[in-house]
Order: structure tokens, then C-alpha cells, then sequence
């Protein structure tokens, strides 16, 4: 995260679904392969911009189940370091230092997915079918 900006940068641990790129996806040698030392071939690209659903999983506070966490962000433009990973930059509507310390107040995984649009309500209908909670922050 980049307090003086005022962005997160999250993206999925491998390659993700192509729909939810902007433009096409990167075929790249990359000397740190997924964060870790070592290298590989990389599929990376860039999450649209605009509008954005992160999702996290946490039993904290859940009892037996699990509970998704759900936060309202925007994908916004700038450089992205090419680790293996599709990543963006995505801003909140508060300020950072609040937003870290509201989200991890629910124990979130280290696992965020970040999509394309707002589907609150979708997830919440899947997560009241399967039987977790919603938390939003």
C-alpha cells in the first residue's frame, strides 16, 4: 500500500480470467516469480478500470462458517510491477489508514480478489446460499 498516494495494490496469485483485463494480457519472463526468488513465465495484465468489488474469506467471528468481507474500491492508473501476477491499484473511499484498520478488524485472509464492477448483491445471495456472512467495509 502507498500511503502518501493513497492506493493498495492487489491482484490475483496467478493468472486470472482474461475477461477482466484491460487489453491484452502480457506473455513475460520474470526474474521473481510470483513474489518468491526465481524465474519463470509470467501471464500478466491489468484490471479494467473503474468501479471495483474486493473480496476477501474469513472465519473470524463466523463461528463454524466463514464470512465474506467485502469492500467498494476503484481501479485507478499507474505503474504496476511485473511479479508474475495480474495487479492493480485501487483506491477507497476513506482515508487509507482507516480503511486498513476497519478491514482488518474483520481478519480477513491475505487472499483479496479484486473484480470488475459492484456485484454486492450478487455475492451476498451466493454467500446466503452457501451459508456464510457479509461483512462490508
Amino acid at each position: 500500500m502507498d500511503i502518501d498516494d493513497g492506493f493498495i495494490l492487489t491482484g490475483y496469485d496467478g493468472p486470472s480470467n482474461v475477461d477482466v483485463a484491460a487489453g491484452w494480457p502480457r506473455l513475460a519472463h520474470v526474474e521473481v516469480h510470483h513474489g518468491k526468488s526465481g524465474h519463470g513465465l509470467s501471464v500478466d495484465s491489468d484490471l479494467q478500470q473503474g468501479l471495483t468489488k474486493l473480496l476477501n474469506r474469513t472465519q473470524f467471528g463466523a463461528g463454524d462458517a466463514f464470512r465474506m468481507v467485502l469492500s467498494l474500491a476503484e481501479a485507478v492508473p499507474g505503474p504496476i510491477p511485473s511479479i508474475g501476477n495480474p495487479n492493480c491499484r485501487v483506491r477507497v473511499s476513506k482515508p487509507l489508514h482507516e480503511f486498513i484498520d476497519d478491514w482488518r478488524q474483520q481478519g480477513p485472509s491475505h487472499h483479496t480478489v479484486p473484480g470488475v464492477g459492484e456485484h454486492s448483491g450478487a455475492l451476498e445471495t451466493v454467500a446466503e446460499a452457501i451459508g456464510f456472512g457479509v461483512v462490508r467495509v
